[in-house]
């Protein structure tokens, strides 16, 4: 008898779980601990002081006066965040980016994250006198950078990821 109420209790159970999931009333995306953010693109003068100041901030890097974003990207929809940016530095200020990290010249050949394929824009292969740097950050947030000149511009890409 025993077994017999315990069916029952599982069997309606079962039934209960079943009408919720099949009429939208859970879901996976609506369980807090599993929310996920937003992806995020700029470019242009929509990647303005601000974003620029929150990839600063995330990065822990330091950027000079006069930098300008170009292209940015945010991917907050997975499960771990991860950002890509395409960054101008003014040409005299390219010495002082760099004591942010220990750069070292870059043929081209280092490997470098992958994160920004996918970008029209992100073609890091395209900079003549590379350096590149690469750092864990606290908490292992993995921070790649690579600086070098495009079309008389020193650009900077940075990938940066939330593990």
């Amino acid at each position: 008898m025993k077994r017999l109420a315990t069916l029952a209790i599982l069997s309606i159970l079962s039934l209960f779980v079943l009408a919720i999931l099949s009429t939208g009333g859970l879901s996976l995306t609506k369980v807090p601990f599993l929310s996920f953010g937003d992806d995020i693109k700029l470019s242009g003068t929509a990647f303005d002081q601000k974003t620029l100041d929150q990839v600063s901030k995330i990065t822990e890097l330091t950027f000079p006066a006069g930098t300008q974003g170009l292209e940015y990207a945010y991917f907050g929809s997975g499960i771990d965040d991860s950002m890509v940016a395409k960054i101008r530095i003014p040409a005299g200020k390219k010495e002082e980016f760099m004591t942010n990290l220990p750069f070292a010249s870059d043929d081209g050949t280092a490997p470098f994250p992958i994160m920004g394929h996918g970008q029209p824009w992100w073609k890091p292969d395209t900079l003549t006198e590379r350096s590149a740097a690469e750092k864990t950050l606290p908490n292992e947030r993995p921070l790649a950078v690579i600086i070098g000149h495009q079309g008389g511009e020193v650009i900077v890409y940075v990938t940066w990821s939330c593990t």
